[in-house]
C-alpha cells in the first residue's frame, strides 16, 4: 500500500489533544476544518480500493487453464482462487471460476474443498454431468463407498465406462481428520476463566488475577472466545491458505465476500453471519480501513454495543471482582477495561474515530439503524466518543493472534490446510509461527503483565487458551506477558517499550533485580572450575586460571559458516568454557546437524539436533512454545532422515514415525 494513504501519514496535520473526557474530545476535535482533511484522505484510500471486475476474471481463468493443462495445478488454483474474488456473486464468471477451481482441487487431492465447490454449483443448478463423475473420484478416494456405489448407479454409458476405469486403476488414500477439542473451564463469577483463579480488588484501578489453589504447570486457566477479532490483512496474491476473516480458521477453501475484495471466508455461514454482524457497515470501505490500524476492532466493538444500548459498567472496580463477564451480552464488561484516557496520547484514536464516523454517516446506513436503538439527537458526537474511548481500550488490551501452521511443501500433489491432514506419507512439515490477525479478551486482560510471566497463551483458530507455564502456589498472582519478555528483549529496551506502549512503568520481578536478566542467566563465560565469569574478565576471581577473554570469543563468528566437518573440533573445545546453553553452542549444534545431513550421516545429524533440543529446554523451559515448536520441527527433519536411510537399505518408499 502506498504510504501515503496509511492514516499515520496525515497525523502531523492535527493538534495534539489530551483529557480525561473523551466525549468532550471528540466533540472538540471534530471540526469543519479536521473533517476536511479527513474526507480529503478517505477519498483518495477509496479511489485506490480494488474491486470487482470482469476483465481481470476473465484473464485469470485463462491464465489458470493455461497452467492447469501444463499440469501446474498449484499455480492453477491461485489464479482461479483470484478469478473467483473479483467475480460478482452468482454471475456466469463466477459459476465459471467454481467449475474451474474444483477442477483443480481435484488434482491436488483437496477432496472436501472439491465437494464444497460443487454442492456451491448445485445450488446455482449448474452440476453438470462433469462436476458429478468429478464428485464420485472425490467419495472414492475419501472412500466414502455408500455414497460413491449410490450415485455410480445413476451412471451408464461412456460415463460408467469413465468411472468403472478408474475405480480399478486406483485405491482410496487414507484420509484423516483432524478433530480438535477445545478445553473445558468453569467459574460463577469469572466468565472464561477456570474455578483455579479469581479477581481480587487490590485498590484503585488494581485488579489482580490470583490462584484459589496450588495450580500445576499445565493446568488451563482460561479459555476465551474474542469479544472482538479481526484476521490479518492479506495480499490477495497470496491465494492458497486462507484465514477466515470470521472465525480465523486457516485452510486452502475460500468462499469471497458477495461485495468486496477484501475477506474470505471458510463457510457461507461464516461469510452470511459476518455480513449481519458488521462486515455490511465496513465491507465498502475495507481497503481504507486495512490502512488505519486497529479501527476495524473500534468499529466492531460500538457495533456490539447496539445490543445493551451501550451500557456502561456503573459499579465500583471492586464490585467487578464480584464477578466478571457475561456469557450472553459481554459489552458492558468490555466496556469496563481501562482506557488510561488521561495518559494516551489522544490524537490518533480521534482521528481513528472521525474516520469511522464519516464512513458510518456517509456510506452506511449505520445511523438510520441506530435511530431505532438509540434516541439522542448528539448521536455523531456521541458514537465518535465512543469510538474514541473504544480505541484506547484496545490499544491497550487487544491480543495478537499467533497461530502454529503447517508448512508444506507443495508439489501439485498435496496440500495440507492445518484442519486436515490428507495424505500420511508426507515427511517435510513443519510448524511455523503465523501472525493471523488481533482481538480482544475481556477475561485474560485481567491478567497484570510480568517479563517473565508464569502463563503462556496460545490460539486454536480465534480462541484463545491460557496454561500455566510453571507451578503457582495457592494465593499467587497470574501474569501474562504484554510482548516484552525478558528472553528476547533488553531489560533497557524492555522497560522503555512498555512505558512508551503501555504507558506505565514496569515493576516486575525480573525488571527489578538486574541479576536476573536472562543474558545474565544464560550466555555467560565460565571457567573450568564452574565460577561464572563476566565477559571483560580474563583470570578467573576464584581458582586464578586464565579464561576466555572477550576478545577471544568475538573470533569464534568468524569460524562461521561450517563448510566442512574440519573444525569441528575446534568449535567443541570452547564448550567446557561456555554454559552450556550458550547461544553459541546451539548455534553450532545446528550447523554440524545441517551439514552431517548434506554429507549423508544421518544418525550423527540426528545426535546433533537433539542437542539443540536439550540445549532449548533448559534455556526456555519444557512447557515453552520455543521447546515445543523445535521439537516438532526435529520430529519431522528426523522422519525425513529415518525415509532416507531406510530408501538406501530397503525397498520401501516411505517411512512413517509414530
Amino acid at each position: 500500500m502506498n504510504n501515503s494513504l496509511v492514516l499515520s501519514a496525515i497525523f502531523d496535520q492535527f493538534p495534539d489533544m489530551q483529557g480525561d473526557d473523551e466525549f468532550i474530545l471528540f466533540k472538540q476535535f471534530f471540526t469543519a476544518r479536521n473533517i476536511s482533511v479527513l474526507k480529503n484522505w478517505m477519498n483518495q484510500a477509496n479511489n485506490n480500493m480494488s474491486k470487482k471486475n470482469p476483465a481481470k476474471v476473465n484473464d485469470q481463468i485463462h491464465k489458470g487453464k493455461e497452467l492447469y493443462f501444463n499440469r501446474s495445478f498449484e499455480k492453477s488454483l491461485k489464479k482461479f482462487n483470484m478469478a473467483l474474488i473479483y467475480a460478482q456473486f452468482g454471475s456466469k464468471l463466477y459459476i465459471k471460476a467454481l467449475c474451474s477451481r474444483s477442477a483443480a482441487f481435484l488434482m491436488l487431492e483437496l477432496y472436501e474443498e472439491c465437494l464444497a465447490d460443487i454442492k456451491l454449483l448445485e445450488a446455482f443448478n449448474e452440476c453438470k454431468l462433469e462436476h458429478k463423475i468429478r464428485r464420485l473420484k472425490c467419495y472414492f478416494q475419501m472412500n466414502m463407498m455408500e455414497k460413491f456405489e449410490k450415485e455410480k448407479m445413476e451412471l451408464s454409458g461412456k460415463d460408467l465406462e469413465i468411472i468403472t476405469s478408474y475405480q480399478k486403476t486406483n485405491k482410496p488414500k487414507e484420509y484423516h481428520k483432524f478433530k480438535i477439542t477445545l478445553p473445558e473451564v468453569h467459574n460463577e463469577k469469572f466468565l472464561n476463566a477456570s474455578d483455579k483463579v479469581k479477581l481480587e480488588y487490590k485498590g484503585i484501578w488494581q485488579r489482580d488475577v490470583v490462584t484459589t489453589v496450588d495450580v500445576k504447570a499445565g493446568d488451563v486457566l482460561f479459555v476465551e472466545k474474542p469479544f472482538v477479532a479481526v484476521s490479518a490483512p492479506r495480499e490477495i496474491q497470496d491465494l492458497i491458505i486462507f484465514i477466515c476473516y470470521e472465525c480465523l480458521q486457516i485452510g486452502s477453501y475460500m468462499i469471497p465476500c458477495k461485495s468486496c475484495v477484501y475477506c474470505f471466508y471458510c463457510t457461507e455461514e461464516c461469510r452470511d453471519k459476518s455480513w449481519e454482524s458488521c462486515h455490511k457497515y465496513e465491507c465498502n470501505g475495507m481497503h481504507m480501513f486495512n490502512a488505519t490500524g486497529g479501527t476495524l476492532l473500534g468499529l466492531k466493538s460500538a457495533v456490539k454495543g447496539i445490543k445493551s444500548n451501550f451500557k456502561f459498567y456503573d459499579h465500583d472496580h471492586e464490585e467487578c471482582t464480584k464477578k466478571f463477564g457475561d456469557a450472553e451480552d459481554n459489552y458492558m464488561y468490555f466496556n469496563s477495561l481501562i482506557p488510561n484516557t488521561s495518559n494516551c496520547p489522544a490524537k490518533e484514536f480521534l482521528v481513528g474515530a472521525a474516520v469511522i464516523v464519516l464512513h458510518l454517516k456517509e456510506k452506511t446506513s449505520f445511523f438510520q439503524d441506530l435511530e431505532m436503538k438509540l434516541d439522542r439527537p448528539d448521536a455523531i458526537d456521541f458514537i465518535g466518543g465512543l469510538l474514541t474511548r473504544h480505541l484506547m481500550q484496545i490499544y491497550l488490551n487487544s491480543s495478537s493472534i499467533i497461530n502454529y501452521e503447517l508448512k508444506y511443501n507443495l508439489n501439485d500433489k498435496t496440500l495440507l490446510p492445518s484442519s486436515v491432514k490428507k495424505s500420511m506419507d508426507i515427511v517435510d512439515l513443519m510448524m511455523f509461527q503465523s501472525y493471523y490477525g488481533a482481538g480482544v479478551y475481556p477475561s485474560i486482560s485481567m491478567m497484570n503483565h510480568s517479563c517473565q510471566p508464569n502463563t503462556n497463551i496460545f490460539y486454536i483458530n480465534d480462541v484463545a487458551i491460557v496454561k500455566a507455564v510453571e507451578d503457582i502456589p495457592k494465593g499467587n498472582q497470574v501474569f501474562n506477558c504484554y510482548g516484552m519478555d525478558h528472553r528476547f528483549t533488553d531489560r533497557v529496551e524492555r522497560k522503555h517499550a512498555i512505558l512508551d506502549r503501555n504507558l506505565f512503568e514496569c515493576l516486575c520481578e525480573i525488571c527489578l533485580d538486574p541479576s536476573k536478566e536472562f543474558k545474565m542467566v544464560y550466555n555467560h563465560v565460565v571457567c573450568i572450575c564452574g565460577n561464572i565469569l563476566a565477559e571483560d574478565q580474563g583470570t578467573c576471581n576464584e581458582c586464578n586460571r586464565p579464561s576466555i577473554t572477550t576478545a577471544l570469543l568475538e573470533t569464534i563468528p568468524c569460524m562461521y559458516p561450517l563448510t566442512t566437518l574440519d573444525n569441528i573440533d575446534h568449535y567443541v573445545a570452547f564448550w567446557p568454557r561456555l554454559a552450556w546453553t550458550h547461544e553459541f553452542i546451539f548455534d553450532t549444534c545446528k550447523a554440524v546437524a545441517k551439514l552431517l545431513k548434506k554429507q549423508g550421516q544421518y544418525l550423527a545429524a540426528i545426535m546433533y539436533r537433539n542437542k539443540c533440543a536439550e540445549i532449548t529446554k533448559v534455556k526456555y523451559g519444557k512447557n515453552s512454545k520455543e521447546y515445543a515448536l523445535l521439537l516438532n520441527d526435529i520430529c519431522n527433519d528426523n522422519n525425513e532422515i529415518v525415509n532416507k536411510i531406510c530408501k538406501m537399505h530397503y525397498p520401501v518408499e516411505e517411512v512413517e514415525i509414530v
